[in-house]
């Protein structure tokens, strides 16, 4: 094992707001790392509880071998805005992120070390498998994202890879297991502000750059509740308003997928000039993005039109967003009026509470 002196400095980053329940927790997992030399920035983005006054409690208590600092945002800048924030403090080679209602296991940072050491420090990415814990802390289980296979974030073996994560989102990135190469921020820039789905954006750039490492081992407990961005607990809504709702929640997700999109130009615009790959496969992956773009962009209009509107385009659906069956079958019945889709939905969840339907996907 190297000593200290010989290893890469690391940033490990919690980053929270208005989470007092779980603050404590999330920095306790960051001061039990066994990695060093380690960063530890511990950044509040302006909470309105004491979330800030819990972290700065335990930065002044701590007396532990790593480097820790404290930031509070002014305003509440938004996640975009506070993960550049977060990035202009880091002084590490790679940039840990730790939500402040995630839990970093005692190995995580010296586990992404070995990983991307092993890919000679070539990888522009980390990330690894997660353990889902409850609201209250009890553990759930492993649920592993899908594996990458060998280079596949490397565009350059193949714009076929990019398009089909334009097209499927696979393979996954869990963005709250991640670590992220500063390089990415110093080559590409800030985040957009509009960007909340940070690791597609960061993912991007990490394969125009060369690709992503993956660690075949839980490195996180992942917190599930209802204010997760990505994995909020799905339930079957019984209500009106709790389909509402859902439909609510739908949208609001392809609109983050636009400005993810947005960024792809952008990044590949930047990536032209950096002359990070060939002009033609960095014109295949914009078709790709074009694509991705497209799709969400024409099912966001549809979900937003009136039932005129959705029955006149949803064979632009079909052929823009190229659903699978199940996906056509559920847009399918967004054809009926609403009266009868929601009728159709609280009575299915009704028969089946009751047990008399069995367990069949969600209309």
């Amino acid at each position: 094992m190297p000593s200290d002196d010989s290893k890469p400095l690391m940033t490990l980053a919690v980053a929270a707001f208005n989470q007092e329940r779980f603050i404590r927790a999330a920095v306790e997992g960051a001061f039990a790392q066994t990695y060093s030399p380690l960063q530890i920035i511990l950044s509040d983005d302006c909470s309105k509880d004491r979330t800030f006054d819990i972290m700065r409690e335990m930065a002044a208590n701590y007396r532990g071998p790593h480097q820790v600092g404290l930031n509070q945002n002014v305003t509440n800048a938004g996640l975009a805005v506070h993960t550049n924030r977060v990035f202009e403090l880091t002084k590490g080679e790679l940039l840990v992120l730790n939500a402040g209602d995630d839990v970093s296991l005692s190995h995580r940072v010296e586990s992404i070390v070995a990983a991307w050491e092993s890919s000679g420090r070539k990888s522009f990415g980390v990330h690894s498998q997660v353990v889902h814990m409850a609201q209250d802390g009890t553990i759930e289980g492993q649920k592993p994202p899908t594996k990458l296979r060998e280079n596949c974030f490397n565009c350059e073996n193949g714009p076929a890879e990019a398009k089909r994560f334009m097209r499927e989102e696979k393979p996954v990135i869990l963005g709250c297991t991640a670590a992220w190469a500063k390089a990415l921020y110093e080559r590409f820039g800030p985040l957009p502000q509009d960007i909340v789905y940070e690791d597609m954006t960061l993912g991007f750039r990490a394969r125009l750059l060369g690709g992503m490492a993956f660690v075949d081992d839980s490195l996180l407990l992942y917190r599930l509740h209802d204010a997760n961005i990505h994995h909020a607990e799905i339930e079957e809504h019984a209500t009106v308003e709790g389909l509402r709702t859902e439909e609510r929640r739908r949208k609001i997700g392809l609109e983050r997928r636009l400005a993810a999109a947005r960024s792809f130009v952008a990044d590949l615009e930047r990536a032209k000039e950096l002359k990070v790959l060939p002009e033609n496969i960095l014109s295949d992956i914009a078709v790709a993005v074009e694509e991705f773009r497209c799709a969400n962009e024409t099912e966001l209009n549809f979900r937003n039109a009136g039932w005129l509107g959705r029955l006149t385009s949803y064979s632009d659906v079909k052929r823009h967003c190229r659903l699978s069956t199940p996906e056509a079958g559920k847009l399918v019945q967004q054809l009926l009026p609403r009266w009868c889709y929601f009728s159709a939905r609280i009575l299915k969840s009704r028969l089946r509470t009751a047990g008399l339907l069995s367990k069949v996907p969600i209309l």
